[in-house]
């Protein structure tokens, strides 16, 4: 199985400690967190080794992983984290709210663990996960498991439902095939299949066992929890784990590297020099996808598919692709000067500390009739005399805009 360190954010330096070739004491000690990594390496790095060949270093990094701090998960996961590794933190810690409302709000985040959170949401989370349109486009699915929530009022229902049957996105009901796999015969009730078991002893057991209680009292023996001595002798049968597909960690979980970037092509999502034909065909893909299909590619794709969903009719998609963290300085003053893009698009390109560093990005956007005028009229001041000097001459702006930069012309030379 490759290991795709660039994706996990593995850096070079630690590569080499989770290579088959690498001492095991030394892939033990990350397994068990003891190697003094940043939080979100270690939780890379730990997650790798669950699908070791050695069962010991996949216990321990399992273990790891679900016991792991809160404050130090949390500052462990980004829009970068690898969504398998978000997936299984989020196995083990669908009671902690904080947590899985941060998870929610990636857009890294897939579908599987979308809809776990959404099913196991709890007070205002539910209401948080209601009002997150672009997870709901990316992910209708999400309407199921909120269906299933017993927290969730019939309102926020209806408006989930509402909002997505407007956007042509309401998820397929699942098939009586998926709500009742074993097969019925007429006139009959499936027959369950009577679990396999296997002999294990007390000794073994992290929780309590009426079974083995029971035995050793009828065998007039202590309690086995309270005397290891008993428990080493004593074994029970107990129902087998169901076994899960290749490299499961458990029976829901499938331990693997799949990224949500694979249902897409690889002209859309690697930076690489494309040629004519493969322009065209990233434009002919995009014009077949679905809305949340669309925000999923503008946090993945490379810049030729960013470019293209920048002009998305539907504005949701134009503001996912400057959310993504992707967009470049140069790209995102292109963006500020673009007069065909939606306000919400701008706006959200000023909110960007990293972008208003950039001089071209503010001329771009107090120069932009489509820039909000909040947004516009606080910029001005931002701007050279020459330059302020033409948006006072500029009829293409709001009037406001023009006031303004005539006033801090004035203002500047009555300073002087």
């Amino acid at each position: 199985m490759n290991i795709p360190f660039d994706r996990l954010g593995i850096p070079t330096e630690h590569r080499d400690k989770l290579s088959p070739e690498a001492p095991a004491r030394a892939r033990l000690a990350i397994a068990k967190g003891m190697l003094p990594l940043p939080p979100d390496v270690q939780v890379s790095a730990v997650y790798v080794l669950m699908g070791h060949k050695e069962k010991g270093i996949r216990k321990a990094a399992a273990k790891t992983l679900q016991e792991l701090d809160s404050e130090v998960t949390l500052r462990a996961i980004s829009p970068r984290t690898h969504p398998k590794v978000l997936e299984y933190l989020t196995e083990f810690r669908t009671s902690d709210q904080d947590f899985m409302e941060r998870v929610f709000s990636l857009p890294n985040t897939n579908d599987r663990t979308a809809c776990l959170i959404a099913n196991a949401a709890r007070g205002d989370l539910v209401n948080v996960i209601c009002r997150n349109q672009s997870r709901l486009l990316m992910t209708p699915q999400v309407y199921l498991s909120l269906r299933d929530n017993p927290e969730i009022t019939q309102a926020q229902l209806e408006r989930v439902h509402s909002f997505l049957r407007m956007q042509n996105s309401l998820p397929e009901e699942p098939s009586e095939a998926q709500v009742q796999p074993q097969a019925k015969t007429q006139g009959s009730s499936p027959t369950p299949t009577a679990p396999k078991l296997k002999k294990v002893k007390v000794s073994e057991l992290t929780e309590m066992s009426i079974e083995a209680e029971v035995m050793a009292a009828l065998m007039d023996l202590p309690s086995p929890f309270t005397n290891p001595h008993i428990a080493s002798r004593l074994e029970i049968l107990v129902a087998e784990q169901p076994a899960g597909e290749e490299g499961s960690v458990d029976a829901t979980f499938t331990f693997s590297f799949q990224d949500d970037a694979d249902q897409f092509s690889s002209s859309m999502v690697t930076d690489e020099d494309l040629a004519p034909e493969e322009k065209l065909s990233i434009a002919q893909q995009i014009s077949t996808m679905t809305t949340g299909a669309k925000i999923k590619l503008a946090f993945l794709g490379n810049a030729e598919a960013r470019k293209l969903l920048l002009r998305d009719k539907n504005k949701q998609v134009a503001v996912a692709v400057v959310k993504s963290g992707r967009l470049s300085e140069s790209e995102a003053g292109a963006v500020a000067a673009n007069k065909n893009v939606h306000g919400d698009v701008l706006r959200e390109v000023a909110m960007n500390k990293e972008f208003l560093r950039s001089y071209k990005v503010k001329i771009g956007l107090v120069n932009n009739p489509k820039c909000p005028v909040s947004v516009a009229v606080g910029l001005v001041a931002h701007l050279q005399r020459a330059d302020l000097a033409s948006l006072a001459r500029n009829k293409n702006v709001p009037s406001v805009v023009r006031r303004t930069a005539k006033k801090t012309v004035q203002q500047r030379l009555d300073n002087k």
